[in-house]
């Protein structure tokens, strides 16, 4: 692991929903597409194959884990998982929820949507709920 991470600048309009011992999981702030971001803890990693193996499943176990409680929570007719980095370089990983009556659907998000920002406290308070939300669903694991 890691001794050192550093958060890049990118993600600073964007809330930490969990950390674990691998990933800091954050809420985008984006208000037409239920969005998160998982960022792997470790300082100068682009790619998932630059991970150790060990690390790369956990990070795996931890993005199986997003999807499912995603799946739960927003029953998508679509989960959109990707790692791109092509504007940002550090090693993050996509997850959206995309339903046929979303904005740009069937399309992919990049590039076909004008991104809208949740109000501070709206954003709080998906936040708040969002949060509990992924307590409550992985109290049991």
């Amino acid at each position: 692991m890691a001794t050192q991470f550093t958060l890049h600048a990118d993600f600073k309009n964007y809330m930490v929903l969990d950390e674990t011992s691998c990933s800091l999981i954050l809420l985008m702030n984006e208000k037409q597409i239920p969005w998160v971001i998982q960022v792997p803890k470790f300082d100068g990693i682009k790619e998932l194959t630059d991970l150790p193996d060990d690390v790369y499943l956990q990070v795996m176990n931890e993005a199986r884990q997003i999807q499912r409680f995603l799946q739960v929570v927003y029953r998508p007719d679509k989960l959109n998982f990707a790692a791109l980095g092509n504007m940002t370089p550090q090693l993050h990983l996509h997850h959206m929820v995309r339903f046929k009556t979303d904005v740009c659907w069937p399309r992919p998000v990049w590039g076909n949507i004008q991104p809208q920002l949740w109000a501070d406290q709206e954003f709080s308070n998906l936040h708040r709920q969002v949060t509990a939300q992924w307590k409550a669903f992985c109290a049991p694991f």
